[in-house]
């Protein structure tokens, strides 16, 4: 198997996608760029200089804040 991704995953990658940008990407910080719609690789070097860092406890609330998310969309996606 060489994993090129065949007709059927894409329209699944797809299918996901639009599923869950909505649910997680409210959630996401202003700091982040990585495969976020409207958003670039050229955005992120520009927002650098002006980029706020996270103090550890800014951090670990970010943790808890996506796992509570996960179980909601577990908790969800059980019920559909």
């Amino acid at each position: 198997m060489l994993g090129i991704p065949t007709v059927q995953d894409r329209y699944i990658q797809q299918m996901l996608l639009q599923v869950l940008t909505p649910i997680f990407d409210p959630e996401l910080t202003e700091d982040s760029y990585g495969f976020r719609p409207g958003r670039s690789a050229q955005d992120a070097v520009h927002a650098g200089p002006r980029r706020s860092w996270r103090k550890p406890s800014d951090v670990a609330q970010a943790q808890r804040r996506t796992k509570k998310i996960a179980k909601q969309t577990l908790k969800r996606s059980t019920t559909l």
